[in-house]
């Protein structure tokens, strides 16, 4: 990614720190470079950063090899207003979310969200579910979850029940004006 404030870069780089530090066998992998690159500091010796672009059929890879995809943990602004293309791409191929983000549209979507945006938070949950506290979910309900909800013909479905909608709307109002 580019690493805008968003996504909350520096925050996993630390999960990743603390993890580190307590010999949990969790690997990350961070793609991309950009505007908060600089406040990341070190790289933690259980991640592999690859900083330069990565075409999309590769990115596809890296989600496919992922059992765990990270979402956005950034601090406020439109984190919780939005469900990044990542984490649509994540879904799509049946991998478990984990994220900072609150958006109504996925409340229940099957995904861990992070009651609270902080490393400690971070790491703790992927330690869980590292240490098989937390079973990791079907790759077959997060797909099924993304057909039946964030999938583009879905989408294309609603707007075309919304346009419909208006135009029954103006019909109604034509007839009224005459």
């Amino acid at each position: 990614g580019t690493f805008v404030p968003l996504q909350g870069v520096p925050l996993i780089f630390s999960a990743a720190r603390i993890l580190s530090a307590r010999n949990v066998a969790v690997k990350f992998t961070v793609i991309g470079s950009g505007q908060t690159a600089p406040e990341c500091g070190e790289v933690p010796d259980n991640m592999t950063w690859i900083k330069s672009w990565v075409e999309l059929s590769k990115l596809v890879e890296f989600i496919r090899c992922a059992d765990i995809c990270l979402g956005v943990f950034g601090q406020e602004g439109k984190v919780d207003r939005v469900w990044p293309y990542k984490n649509y791409w994540s879904m799509l191929l049946g991998k478990v979310v984990v994220t900072g983000a609150k958006v109504d549209l996925v409340a229940d979507a099957p995904a861990y969200f992070l009651s609270e945006r902080s490393s400690e938070s971070l790491a703790g949950l992927l330690e869980d579910i590292a240490v098989g506290a937390f079973p990791l979910m079907l790759s077959t309900d997060i797909k099924g979850f993304y057909d039946a909800n964030l999938s583009n013909q879905v989408g294309l479905s609603a707007l075309l029940r919304r346009i419909r909608e208006i135009q029954v709307i103006e019909k109604r109002s034509e007839n009224i004006e005459r």
